[in-house]
């Protein structure tokens, strides 16, 4: 496996930026630490931070590929990864990547947190890769019939995973809160920093916590002062007092879940992420609970980064085994059943090329519908804010034959469904994905072609039921953008680049995996001669009949 350099990683969180130079078989080449965490940077320093941490990287590998995980992505980052919900997969986190270009033009890809809906919601950021990487590490976790993963900290999570999903964790706010109680509370009155750790202070707090004739948390934690006014707990033992306390409150509260499951902690096997110090803390506490198989997991952060930028297809070595499901399924499970609409199926056979005549009027629809027929053309659209566009939809459907599909574009509401349908309309376009419009034209019996600018809208559009993905705008949806999404969504469903092409820039958009195109301005403008229009048309048409042999 090459240890050339395959990718640059980030870890990039509230506080601090970590950023990893990884090689093609996953393993860290080299890694740097900054300060530089969101929250402590001034407006717009987020290129100087990337081009302080990983500019001298990239000067010297200029096309490597970078991927960043953590609150990066959170709306107070560089830009906005919206969350996707549990449970998921890693998959999940590909569909959710959002770029930002740097401003030395590199494409940052950043993934989503996590979401946990329900009657107490819960999110994270940058510990779901973690999660996942931790899942690719460690082959002794048996992801099938269930891993629990911990991820101790200042916000410390409990993770529930099965067959590489994570299906739902919980947030216990230990680090923090101890950090609080000591410094704005009476309980720091009393007490000193110690350089040496005391094991007996911090497992009596543990053994407190466990003791179950002490009703909780709020009852227990004054004891902290209390034990040291009556001389049983000195003040260099008191925080490692409140340390065992605190961890071993939240222990309490994960053993509480556990019991609804008929299970505990005793006996359990699970895996450990975070710095050595602090899981050994927590490997300590879990032993006063019975669990003795909690071992750390290293490189967890750079495992997870790798392997979800390696199945995004940002790198063209293999994944290091994201989780037992991804090792023996396709890259993505497609909504069940999916099935083309038969007619515009057919109709993307003879041609895959979509004629958008925004504009035109009915008094020449029929024209240039003829003239694109003509042509070879079996997709024709009138977008809605066309003058009068029911009127023309039905105008080019009366003379065109029953091979054709005539559709509606910019399809803004799903009211308008019914009138697309009565006009002999076929197909719905729409500029965005709304799962309402998706739904309505489906319960109609027509095709649908929802406008998606990311993975998640991708993916969601198909979950509603949508025939086509119309990559939109195609000016900033690229051919790299074409290629990632291919990775990810299966061949069956097609992807059509719409916005900006021409017949000459056709050709890198379907090596990258597109399988037509929507076709504009280039090929009609308001008040141009049908002549104009079918002139156009054998352009774009021997342009893909030359890009793809005599495949149309």
């Amino acid at each position: 496996m090459s240890r050339q350099p395959a990718l640059i990683a980030l870890d990039w969180g509230t506080t601090s930026l970590h950023a990893y130079l990884i090689a093609g078989d996953g393993s860290a080449l080299d890694t740097r630490a900054s300060s530089a965490g969101i929250m402590k940077l001034p407006p717009g320093g987020f290129d100087q931070a990337f081009e302080e941490t990983c500019g001298a990287w990239l000067d010297a590998h200029p096309r490597l590929p970078v991927v960043a995980a953590g609150m990066v992505g959170s709306a107070q980052g560089w830009v906005e990864a919206p969350y996707v919900e549990t449970p998921a997969g890693a998959d999940a986190l590909v569909a959710g990547i959002v770029k930002v270009t740097a401003a030395r033009g590199v494409a940052v890809h950043v993934l989503p947190g996590m979401l946990e809906r329900g009657t107490l919601p819960n999110v994270m950021r940058g510990e779901e890769t973690q999660i996942f990487g931790a899942l690719a590490s460690d082959a002794s976790l048996d992801a099938e019939s269930g891993a629990l993963i911990g991820l101790p900290g200042t916000h410390a999570k409990w993770a529930f995973v099965r067959d590489g999903c994570i299906e739902r964790f919980y947030t216990f706010m230990t680090g923090e809160t101890f950090g609080a109680l000591r410094d704005h509370t009476i309980l720091g009155r009393t007490m000193h920093p110690s350089s040496t750790p005391d094991q007996a202070s911090f497992l009596r707090g543990v053994d407190t916590a466990r003791d179950a004739r002490h009703p909780g948390l709020l009852a227990t934690i004054f004891s902290t002062r209390t034990l040291g006014l009556t001389g049983e707990l000195s003040a260099e033992q008191q925080p490692d007092y409140l340390s065992g306390l605190l961890i071993g409150h939240e222990l309490r509260g994960l053993n509480e879940v556990l019991a609804r499951e008929q299970a505990t902690l005793a006996g359990k096997t699970l895996r450990l992420i975070g710095n050595d110090a602090l899981c050994d803390r927590y490997r300590a506490a879990l032993a006063r609970y019975g669990c003795h198989d909690a071992k750390t997991v290293a490189h967890a952060t750079e495992h997870g980064l790798y392997g979800i930028a390696a199945q995004a297809g940002l790198t063209s070595s293999p994944a290091r085994g994201l989780s037992r499901s991804e090792r023996v399924q396709p890259p993505i499970n497609l909504p069940a059943p999916y099935a083309m609409h038969d007619g515009l199926s057919k109709a993307f056979a003879t041609c895959s090329l979509i004629a958008i005549l925004r504009g035109v009027t009915p008094a020449e629809a029929a024209q240039h519908g003829h003239a694109l027929y003509e042509a070879g053309f079996r997709v024709i659209e009138v977008p809605l804010n066309s003058p009068q566009p029911f009127n023309s939809i039905a105008a080019i459907r009366k003379v065109l034959p029953a091979d054709a599909i005539v559709s509606a574009g910019t399809v803004l509401h799903p009211s308008y469904v019914d009138s697309v349908k009565s006009a002999g309309g076929e197909l719905i376009v729409m500029p965005h994905s709304d799962g309402e419009v998706i739904r309505a034209a489906k319960s109609q019996g027509l095709a649908c072609a929802p406008g998606v600018a990311t993975l998640t809208e991708a993916f969601t559009a198909l979950k509603h039921g949508a025939d086509v993905l119309k990559m939109f705008p195609a000016e900033q949806l690229g051919p790299v953008d074409v290629k990632a999404w291919r990775a990810v969504i299966a061949k069956e469903v097609p992807l059509v680049p719409v916005g900006g092409i021409a017949p000459d820039n056709m050709g890198p958009f379907l090596s990258a995996g597109a399988n037509g195109f929507g076709l504009g301005s280039a090929l009609y403008k308001p008040g141009q001669s049908a002549d104009v229009t079918a002139k156009h048309a054998k352009a774009f048409i021997d342009g893909l009949i030359v890009l793809r042999g005599d495949k149309r």
